[in-house]
C-alpha cells in the first residue's frame, strides 16, 4: 500500500481570493492517488482524477487513522470531486478493510494495520518535505508547518486532528 502525490508547479497554483494568501493548505494544490496491490484507485487510464489540495487528501487520512485506531469505521468524503468513488476503511483487529466502490462496483480488500500505519507514515514525511520547500521564509506559513508536522504523531497518540492544532 502506497499513498502517492504530485504538487502542481508554484508558478500554476492560483492563488485565492484571501488576505492569508498564501496559505499552507492552498499551496498544497496538485493530484494524489493509493496504490494497493499493483492497482491504482483515484486513477483512470494511469492518470489521476483526483486533482485538489493534497492537504486534503492528508487530513483525510489523518481522521480515517485517528477513527480506525478508536475501532470506528471511516467514510471519506470524496464529494469536492464530481463522480468521485466511495472508499471506507474499517479496522478488525490488526488488519484495515478497505471498501471502494466505482462506477456499480464494489471491492474488498484488507492490508496489515501495521502496513497502512507505515504508508501514512512515509505519505506524512513526504507531503511535509515537499511543503517546506515551497514556504519560503514566511514565518506564519513556517510556523502552520511545523505545527501540522506533528499532527500524525498526536493522532497516533489517541488527539483528533481538532486537537491537534491547539
Amino acid at each position: 500500500m502506497r499513498f502517492h502525490f504530485a504538487l502542481t508547479p508554484l508558478d500554476q497554483v492560483r492563488p485565492w481570493a484571501s488576505e492569508y494568501w498564501p496559505h499552507w493548505f492552498g499551496l498544497s494544490d496538485g493530484t494524489y492517488w493509493i496504490e494497493l496491490f499493483g492497482e491504482k484507485l483515484l486513477c483512470e487510464n494511469d492518470v489521476p482524477y483526483m486533482d485538489y489540495y493534497v492537504a486534503r487528501f492528508w487530513e483525510d487520512l489523518l481522521d480515517a487513522t485517528h477513527d480506525l485506531l478508536a475501532g470506528v469505521p471511516h467514510n471519506f468524503n470524496l464529494g469536492y470531486i464530481r463522480g468521485a468513488p466511495s472508499l471506507r476503511l474499517h479496522r478488525i483487529h490488526n488488519r484495515v478493510k478497505i471498501w471502494w466502490r466505482e462506477d456499480g462496483t464494489d471491492v474488498v480488500t484488507a492490508v496489515p494495520l501495521k502496513e497502512f500505519l507505515a504508508a501514512l507514515a512515509e505519505f506524512d514525511q513526504e507531503v511535509m518535505a515537499a511543503m517546506v520547500e515551497r514556504l519560503g521564509d514566511d514565518p506564519r506559513l513556517l510556523a502552520e508547518h511545523a505545527d501540522r508536522s506533528r499532527w500524525l504523531g498526536r493522532i497516533v497518540g489517541g488527539q483528533s486532528r481538532a486537537q491537534c492544532s491547539r
